[in-house]
């Protein structure tokens, strides 16, 4: 940057479209091929939930139906890094540096219900599951890191 002497700004923004899953019912067959584990049709499906300290989780998502139906939520996410490089003889140089991770403090879940699982299962015998789109897998909040390096 001019007139920083040394001043380095950098920054990364990712903004990512949420991965596709599909809905089971186990109750139905619809295809009529002998499995009882068919996807659900469109609509909306939620799950609150209340924790011990009384906040509620409200975890939504619109389903189009059929495979691959359903959306996880989108990925967003700011990294941003300041450096500061002075040199204190011609062989030896320091530097600072200041980091914030997801400068947004946006939470961004990987997975849900079941980690490495693409697919939910919805209802089991007619009987809604409890574990339908509980987040299990969370990217870290907000965090700062600073650094020292001396070179010679």
């Amino acid at each position: 940057m001019p007139r920083t002497r040394g001043l380095v700004v950098s920054t990364i923004i990712r903004a990512l479209s949420g991965t596709p899953f599909t809905i089971f019912d186990s109750t139905i067959d619809a295809n009529q091929n002998g499995i009882n584990l068919d996807p659900l049709p469109a609509g909306t499906f939620t799950n609150s939930r209340t924790f011990a300290n009384g906040e509620t989780l409200n975890f939504s998502v619109e389903n189009k139906g059929g495979i691959n139906g359903a959306r996880l939520p989108g990925f967003f996410s700011i990294d941003l890094r300041l450096a500061y490089k002075f040199n204190f003889t011609e062989r030896v140089n320091a530097g600072f540096t200041f980091e914030v991770f997801n400068l947004a403090n946006r939470t961004n879940y990987d997975e849900t219900t079941i980690p490495g699982n693409t697919s939910q299962i919805a209802l089991i015998r007619g009987v809604p599951q409890r574990t339908l789109l509980i987040p299990s897998v969370a990217k870290p909040p907000r965090t700062l890191q600073l650094g020292f390096r001396v070179a010679f």
